[in-house]
């Protein structure tokens, strides 16, 4: 891959000066609030991707905010606050790129989700309030009839849904990337590769018993980042146990969280991230009043090991734990209820590309091709290189937009030369020339391939 490259146009970050004392010993050092505790608020839930953290305020109204976050080395930087009212919503569910996703009322006793981009929205109604969410591919629950509930991935990029119960037997599932992770109803779980259509048995199935016995249980929520895969079996007595595997080297699964049904104090799993595993330490109490609880982070390579951070948080409201990791980032409702990041120790990982990149010719004032591919992490330098089809002749070196900070490579072009002169009729091959501190931009699968494809000018 060249190594010439060229600045993302970004819209500068202002360095947080609003680096407050912290309100416990506990809050991770170099810190910045997300909300001025001037004007203090009641956070919800909240959701974090490359490069943005987003999080639903329930007081003084309920909004839906969202505040670009960057890290070098252990200092934060952080962009001015965007947000918007909707008091139906009720829970931030997830972030990538510069879509959002949350869950509110539908005003008749169901669900419905909102997936909201700078220049568009869309609604998906009876609904569950779940979703996982990676570049331009969504996977979330949708309600059949009561109780029943399918698993569904729909491509933001042109609106077309598989039905994952319907197609493989989905009774969860998760997506990340070209993965799209899920377990059915007979015990195993599975991961898929989008762009290839080949799946891969990760835990088998169970056999069940009838009665069932204290062993027997049913995988509730599967997880993926990357080549790691994780599952959630509760057993027949009501006890849970979390796997984790790494899909690529198929190395065993290890177990990284049990919760007892009759232990009010645990520490279980809430979510894979770039950073690692993310854990809530609770000490619950029947009275929420009375409960403590934080938020941690271990390495995939050392589960049973120290901790490498970890940060007081509100407690969970609607099941959700309010805090989440990317990039660098450790995004958490404080117990005072107010919006906190923090760096987290550098984790080396190279970006990747997220796949289903979405191009467009536009022909109506003017022929106009664009492109908007996901990314795992920020971009510090991008662009895009136009060549004729064969890659021997350059024509054009595209820059990126801002959006590449937040972990999406957006350009277009004008279908003309570096000179001005316009492209003739034929194919072209476009490339992504990224990189940041972690290395220079990965295929999907994390090989060093190059991020391209090709453009038909007729």
């Amino acid at each position: 891959m060249p190594r010439r490259t060229m600045a993302v146009s970004a819209t500068v970050l202002a360095v947080a000066m609003l680096v407050v004392a912290p309100a416990s010993a506990d809050v991770p050092s170099g810190s910045i609030y997300l909300v001025p505790p001037s004007a203090p608020t009641t956070v919800d839930s909240t959701a974090i991707g490359p490069g943005r953290v987003a999080w639903l305020e329930t007081r003084p109204q309920t909004r839906v905010v969202s505040r670009a976050v960057q890290v070098t080395g252990t200092v934060l930087t952080r962009g001015a606050p965007k947000g918007y009212a909707d008091p139906r919503a009720t829970r931030l569910l997830a972030v990538s790129g510069q879509t959002t996703v949350y869950c509110r009322s539908d005003g008749s006793g169901g669900n419905e989700l909102v997936v909201t981009r700078p220049d568009r929205t869309r609604v998906l109604t009876n609904t569950v309030c779940g979703a996982s969410l990676s570049g331009t591919r969504l996977v979330y629950g949708l309600v059949q009839s009561a109780p029943h509930v399918d698993q569904v991935l729909l491509n933001l990029n042109d609106g077309v849904s598989t039905d994952l119960s319907v197609a493989y037997g989905a009774t969860s599932a998760a997506v990340w990337g070209d993965y799209l992770v899920y377990s059915k109803a007979d015990g195993s779980v599975w991961r898929r590769t989008l762009s290839t259509g080949v799946s891969t048995l990760l835990m088998p199935s169970v056999p069940l018993d009838n009665p069932p016995t204290e062993y027997e249980y049913l995988i509730i929520g599967v997880y993926v980042w990357g080549d790691w895969v994780g599952w959630d079996a509760r057993y027949y007595l009501g006890d849970q146990t979390f796997f984790l595997r790494n899909a690529r080297t198929r190395s065993d699964a290890v177990v990284v969280g049990r919760y007892s049904s009759d232990d009010w104090s645990h520490t279980y799993p809430q979510a894979l991230t770039s950073e690692g595993i993310l854990y809530s330490n609770s000490g619950f109490d029947p009275d929420p009043g009375t409960s403590a609880i934080s938020t941690a982070i271990k390495p995939y390579t050392a589960p049973n090991g120290p901790w490498t951070i970890t940060a007081p948080t509100a407690y969970p409201k609607n099941d959700s734990v309010p805090a989440g990791a990317d990039s660098g980032v450790l995004a958490f409702a404080d117990t005072d209820g107010l919006m906190r990041a923090a760096p987290t120790p550098h984790v080396r990982n190279p970006p990747r590309y997220l796949g289903n990149a979405r191009t467009e010719l536009r022909r109506s004032s003017g022929q106009t091709w664009t492109l908007l591919a996901p990314t795992s992490a920020p971009l510090s330098t991008c662009e895009v290189g136009i060549t004729d089809a064969d890659s021997t002749t350059a024509i054009r070196a595209l820059p990126c937009t801002g959006a590449a900070s937040q972990g999406e490579v957006a350009t277009s072009w004008d279908l003309r030369d570096g000179s001005g002169h316009p492209a003739g009729p034929g194919q072209y091959r476009w490339t992504i020339i990224a990189r940041n501190a972690d290395g220079w931009l990965r295929h999907t699968n994390g090989t060093t391939a190059k991020v391209t494809g090709l453009i038909t000018v007729s």
